[in-house]
């Protein structure tokens, strides 16, 4: 059901596909979530005029995406018997500037009353309205926040980063019936369940062959390789092939990784001291730290 969610809020009057979603839900103690959904698409010189033609349309459907969510929120109501509303509708557009040039940004933010369950001990669980789970595509990426006095208990399926306060999954990535799911507990509780309070206290179990997968250990992302075979040593072994210096577009080429784990890889690297990233025109290079 949240999958069609998704797609319905694809819906924008733009011509091209979205370069970047971004979907970001931030929970509350009682069960409601702020959502903010933001879409990059790249704006060419000369396409401005088009840009504003896009905003007017936008603006002049902006109460039928809100109609299309609250539809979207009853039927999850109903299939859960919960008790669910959407507030506080809102549609954001802006032109922004970014290294590769101007981009059109559309955010819409609504507040989604009822969004997951609240137990009598406090615990909130997220899940549920995910009916037959949803799928990101290339480009999008989902972070759900939750407050600093809640304790992250359970998480799935295993996210692709994981620091205070926030779980993340990036696609393409497609999730079962009831995902993503979160248990969270007060922060009091979590304590007498041998959870440290604050911290990244979350074992998270790995799935399928390559075993072990993305987490946050103080603070710096570890990139889980979809084939086992270890994403970070194929990109290494790339920019050595290219003797420590190559642009960031043959290294997705010559991979034949998403150009999102690519760059999640390279943003370890850096993290890490062990690459360093340069503008050169348009383009991105890569080179070995020495």
């Amino acid at each position: 059901m949240l999958s069609m969610a998704l797609l319905l809020l694809l819906a924008v009057p733009l011509q091209a596909s979205p370069q970047f979603t971004y979907y970001k839900i931030a929970l509350s103690p009682d069960g409601s979530a702020e959502w903010a959904v933001e879409y990059r698409y790249p704006v060419r010189e000369g396409d401005e005029q088009l840009f504003r033609m896009a905003v007017d349309r936008l603006n002049e459907t902006a109460a039928g995406y809100a109609d299309r969510i609250r539809t979207i929120v009853a039927e999850a109501s109903n299939l859960t018997g919960r008790e669910m509303a959407v507030e506080n509708f809102t549609v954001g557009v802006r032109l922004g500037e970014t290294l590769s040039g101007s981009v059109a940004i559309i955010t819409l933010k609504f507040k989604w009353v009822g969004f997951a369950i609240v137990t009598q001990d406090g615990e909130v669980r997220v899940g549920d309205v995910f009916v037959g789970g949803l799928f990101l595509l290339d480009g999008e990426r989902l972070r759900i926040d939750y407050p600093a006095k809640m304790s992250l208990s359970e998480v799935g399926p295993p996210p692709d980063g994981l620091g205070p306060g926030y779980v993340e999954w990036v696609g393409k990535r497609s999730f079962s019936d009831g995902e993503p799911r979160l248990i969270l507990k007060p922060v009091e509780t979590a304590k007498s369940d041998g959870w440290a309070a604050g911290g990244l206290a979350v074992i998270l179990a790995g799935t399928g062959a390559s075993g072990a997968v993305a987490a946050f250990v103080l603070g710096k992302r570890l990139v889980k390789s979809p084939s086992g075979h270890g994403d970070v040593q194929k990109v290494l072994e790339i920019i050595r092939k290219h003797g420590g210096s190559v642009p960031q577009s043959e290294i997705v080429r010559e991979s034949g990784l998403p150009k999102s784990t690519v760059s999640a890889v390279l943003k370890y690297l850096e993290n890490e001291g062990k690459v360093v990233r340069t503008r050169v025109g348009r383009e991105k290079n890569v080179k070995l730290a020495r």
